[in-house]
């Protein structure tokens, strides 16, 4: 069992359960598109939780959308450690810690 090849610990285990990463992902995206509105999607639910962390004024520009209308895609690969092949092209930024991918944006 090699632990350090990449994506290791992502294929193997649970990485950020809570989806505390969303926040970060969040402040990224609302830092980089100035857009007043900005159509997300996120692969699980404590993804949304995340927004309410963010400033009323942050939290206003947030619109949760299904994945086929959004600019942004945001996972954390809980309950899908796979990559996603089909969005690999599309990939914006992603958080990596050590030799694995916490977040990706598309």
């Amino acid at each position: 069992m090699d632990t350090k090849s990449p994506e290791y610990l992502r294929k193997h285990f649970e990485l950020d359960y809570w989806g505390t990463s969303y926040k970060q992902s969040l402040e990224y995206i609302l830092k980089y598109d100035h857009s007043p509105s900005i159509n997300v999607s996120m692969q699980n639910s404590p993804g949304e939780d995340n927004r309410k962390i963010l400033t009323f004024k942050e939290r206003k520009r947030i619109k949760f959308v299904k994945r086929q209308k959004a600019t942004y895609f945001i996972t954390n690969y809980r309950g899908h450690p796979q990559d996603y092949v089909d969005l690999k092209q599309m990939e914006w930024h992603s958080i990596k810690v050590g030799n694995n991918t916490y977040q990706h944006y598309f």
